[in-house]
């Protein structure tokens, strides 16, 4: 059996990735699971990923997007692979390329139908933390990328184009709850005893003040895609940065935003397990203004910045000092 878990972004990849990184390969009542990396240098698996992971500064690893690795031919590796009884893959990136070519050339490599899946959660909360993971860094009018973004979070046309791939078995969408780990052995009846300690919420926003630091001085942070700053920052000074993402979507953006997925929502409803469904009946988010909670700020960057550098610098000292 081989699943694809293809994302979405700000829906618990991360924390999926860092669980199977650290844990490649799982005794499940299914038989053995094994989580493998797909990159331009072939299939990376078992404990060289976890060492791999170990050096990264996110701690995991993932798989390369399809537009980067469909050319390679891994049909002899993954044939390999049989062997397991579950062969699972991630990359969140993948949900954006379900309707490409590339998509289709990488999956028919797969020596039988593979299994996707999807979580996903309400529109509004996905695109507002999504902002401050790439969009803030973009260099893109914001009111742009707004509408750029609610094309990227229409999940139901997502879900759709995976259908539509030969080499697919089945796609299931699932709506995300407070542990996306547990959430994905449930989605394929799994059950094993987990060994660790991790935060369900792993890749967490910087607090404002930091993020106002890294619109300001732009090296801090000079590509969209490339996080691993954030996570080098949570490491070593912890709750001290993070925080919830700070909210940059008026109601009226609210509003927009869920008129243009009202539709694909609606049609999700039929696609999801009656529990989800449930769930997504009985959240607001997904269908009317709601109250956030929290403060509107700009999403440009501001000049003037009110910031604690003692704390920041004591934290600092604290990190050296304990090398």
């Amino acid at each position: 059996m081989f699943i694809l878990h293809v994302g979405a972004g700000k829906c618990g990849s991360s924390a999926l990735q860092h669980h199977f990184s650290n844990n490649p390969v799982v005794d499940t009542n299914m038989g053995v699971l094994a989580y493998h990396v797909l990159s331009s240098n072939g299939i990376l698996s078992g404990s060289k990923l976890t060492e791999k992971a170990s050096k990264d500064p996110r701690g995991y690893v993932s798989s390369q997007n399809f537009k980067r690795i469909h050319r390679y031919n891994f049909k002899d590796q993954l044939s390999q692979l049989l062997k397991n009884d579950i062969n699972l893959f991630s990359a969140e990136g993948w949900i954006n390329e379900g309707g490409k070519q590339e998509a289709v050339d990488l999956i028919s490599q797969f020596p039988e139908p593979v299994h996707i899946v999807m979580f996903v959660r309400p529109q509004v909360p996905v695109m507002n933390s999504s902002y401050w993971q790439w969009g803030a860094w973009a260099d893109e009018e914001f009111e742009h990328w707004v509408n750029e973004r609610i094309k990227a979070v229409q999940w139901y046309n997502k879900y759709s184009q995976f259908l539509s791939i030969d080499n697919v078995s089945e796609v299931k969408v699932k709506i995300l709850g407070t542990d996306i780990v547990d959430d994905f052995k449930s989605a394929f009846s799994l059950h094993y005893d987990r060994v660790d300690n991790e935060s369900p919420l792993y890749n967490k926003s910087l607090n404002i003040d930091v993020l106002r630091l890294m619109q300001k001085y732009r090296n801090l942070r000079k590509d969209p895609h490339d996080s691993s700053v954030d996570f080098i920052i949570s490491k070593f000074f912890g709750d001290l940065l993070v925080g919830g993402a700070p909210w940059v979507l008026d109601e009226g953006l609210i509003r927009r935003i869920q008129d243009k997925c009202r539709k694909g929502n609606k049609l999700l409803l039929d696609v999801v397990s009656d529990s989800d469904k449930e769930k997504m009946l009985s959240d607001e988010r997904w269908w009317q203004f709601f109250d956030v909670k929290s403060p509107l700020v700009d999403p440009l960057p501001q000049e003037n910045l009110e910031f604690s550098y003692e704390k920041l610098f004591v934290r600092a000292l604290e990190v050296l000092a304990n090398k």
